[in-house]
C-alpha cells in the first residue's frame, strides 16, 4: 500500500506511519523525517507488507517541541493473501509489551519462545492463534538490554523474527 500526503505544518520534526488490521490496536511500521524549509510537502510511505484484507493507517505527527498529534484513520482494502509470517515485531519498553502482528493458514495452539543471541531460551508462553491475521501482546519479564529472537512455533513449522529489548 502506498499512503500520501500534504503537510504545511511547520515545526514539525518527523511523521510515524502507524498501521492496524483492527482500526484499534496500531504499530509503527515507518518513520519519515520532515523537510526543514517552509512551505507545503508531499510525503509519501509505501508499506510493503500489508497484512489483511482490509488495513488501517494514521499519522502521528512529533513536533519539534516533541508534542504529538495524530491523523484521522484511514481503511484501505488490499489483495492480500495470508501465507504463515509474522509481519512485525515491535518491544515498548515503557510498558514491558512485545507486540507481534502474524498471520497463519490455519488455527493452532502454538508456543511462543523468545531467545537471546547464545540461543538460551529467556521466556516462553502458549498462545491460541486463528486462521488469518492475529494480533500478538505479551508482558515480558525484565531482561537484559540487547537484542532476542522471537519464535513462534506453529503444528507445521516455526516463525521467527528479532527485537530490542
Amino acid at each position: 500500500n502506498y499512503l500520501s500526503w500534504i503537510s504545511s505544518a511547520e515545526n514539525t520534526d518527523h511523521f510515524i506511519v502507524e498501521r492496524s488490521i483492527n482500526g484499534k490496536e496500531f504499530i509503527e511500521v515507518g518513520k519519515i523525517s520532515n523537510q526543514t524549509i517552509p512551505g507545503s510537502f508531499e510525503f509519501g510511505f509505501n508499506d510493503p507488507s500489508p497484512s489483511a484484507s482490509t488495513v488501517y493507517y494514521r499519522l502521528k505527527q512529533i513536533k519539534t517541541d516533541l508534542q504529538s498529534y495524530y491523523s484521522d484513520v484511514i481503511a484501505i482494502k488490499t489483495a492480500f493473501s495470508s501465507p504463515n509470517n509474522i509481519t512485525s515485531t515491535q518491544f515498548d519498553p515503557a510498558t514491558g509489551l512485545l507486540a507481534m502482528e502474524t498471520s497463519v493458514t490455519s488455527g493452532s495452539v502454538s508456543q511462543l519462545n523468545i531467545y537471546d543471541l547464545s540461543g538460551k531460551l529467556v521466556f516462553t508462553n502458549q498462545i491460541t492463534l486463528n486462521e488469518g491475521v492475529n494480533f500478538i501482546s505479551t508482558s515480558l519479564p525484565a531482561l537484559a538490554a540487547g537484542a532476542y529472537v522471537v519464535q513462534l512455533v506453529l503444528p507445521e513449522t516455526s516463525l521467527e523474527s528479532k527485537f530490542v529489548y
